[in-house]
Formats: structure tokens, C-alpha cells, sequence
């Protein structure tokens, strides 16, 4: 036989027969499969495991009291951030009680209680009593209301006469004007995301 003439891979298997026929355990059928698995079957590639990324070092939350949302600020600009955000807070709240005076137990049972004709609901009931000076009353259209936040937002009631409609406030992610409750007199109507009532006011 002239090896030569053969292809490639025919000539591998009667040159593998030959080497293995001089063996005692020579076995054509199981030598054959041996052959055919060496040729045929690919190899296993060796898959280095991936090292997990280190995990990213940790950055300060802060609220973005402005517009409700939340963003991330690097732990060295925090503080200056927070310290700006704190003083226009104060600020506005600040110009926004310039048009506003306290209002009286009778006027927000006054609205309430044409709140609830219309079909709202009290969403937290107080067990104390109304505190004089916790909401108060437009006296004057400003600018804007801001959306305020926390200790710096404000229970307002909007009367009749203060020419400020609903659909003019700024609103929040959340449809509200931030942490403000405005209570319009007009059609009894409330932006807020809560009514509260209290002992002496249901």
C-alpha cells in the first residue's frame, strides 16, 4: 500500500493500526474507537474563571429637595451640597411666608368640612388639638410656590379672593408640590399628599 496516495487523515488511521497492531491487546474495534475520539472530538478549552470587578467605592445619597428626585454626589462634595440646598430651601420658604399669615381653627374647619361634603378623605387623624400657627393663609398671589421639603414646607389654604388656581403649581415626580399641603377654598380642593384632622377639627 502506498501510504502517500492516501489523505491525510486515512494515512493517520492505518499508521495508528500499525503501531498498535503488534500490541497484545490489540483490538481493532475499541483501538478504532480511540482513534476516532483523538481525531474527531474537540478538546476541552481551559476557562480561567473571571475575577469579580472591585466593588465601586461608596458615594453619598442626597435628595435633590428641588424636584423630589434622588441623585448621587461624590462623599467630598456632599456637605457643600447639602449646605447650598439647605440655605435656598430656607430661602424660599423664607419669601413664600412674606405673602401668608397663620390662619385660625375656624378656617380650616371651614375647609374641611367642604373637603369632606365633596367626597375627600382624611388620610391621618390627629388626637391632638389644632395648633395655631401649623397652616397657613395667602394673603397675596407670589411669583411661585416653591416645592418645598421637610421641615421647610408649609400647610397653606388658598381663599377665594387670592387669585391662584390648581393648575398653576409647580409639581413634584409625585403630582404634588413637594411636602406642601395648599388647600384651595375655591371648589375645596387640596394638593397634597395627605388631609390631616384633628380633636377639635373633623
Amino acid at each position: 500500500m502506498e501510504l502517500e496516495l492516501l489523505e491525510p487523515k486515512d494515512r493517520a488511521w492505518v499508521l495508528f493500526h500499525l503501531k498498535l497492531a503488534t500490541t497484545r491487546e490489540y483490538d481493532f474495534a475499541r483501538f478504532s474507537d480511540l482513534f476516532l475520539a483523538e481525531i474527531e472530538e474537540p478538546k476541552p478549552v481551559k476557562v480561567e474563571p473571571v475575577k469579580p470587578k472591585a466593588k465601586p467605592k461608596a458615594r453619598k445619597r442626597g435628595r435633590l429637595s428641588y424636584n423630589g428626585c434622588y441623585s448621587h454626589y461624590d462623599d467630598a462634595d456632599a456637605d457643600e451640597w447639602y449646605d447650598a440646598e439647605s440655605r435656598r430651601a430656607d430661602l424660599e420658604q423664607a419669601e413664600l411666608l412674606k405673602y401668608c399669615r397663620n390662619a385660625t381653627r375656624e378656617e380650616y374647619q371651614e375647609w374641611l368640612t367642604g373637603y369632606l361634603r365633596k367626597g375627600g378623605k382624611v388620610t391621618h387623624p390627629r388626637e391632638g388639638k389644632f395648633r395655631y400657627g401649623s397652616i397657613k393663609v395667602l394673603v397675596a398671589k407670589p411669583a411661585y410656590i416653591p416645592e418645598l421639603y421637610g421641615a421647610n414646607s408649609v400647610d397653606i389654604i388658598v381663599p377665594k379672593n387670592v387669585d391662584l388656581h390648581p393648575n398653576e403649581l409647580r409639581r413634584t415626580f409625585h403630582g404634588v408640590s413637594g411636602h406642601n399641603s395648599i388647600f384651595f377654598m375655591r371648589d375645596f380642593v387640596a394638593v397634597s399628599g395627605w388631609v390631616e384632622s384633628f380633636a377639635d377639627v373633623r
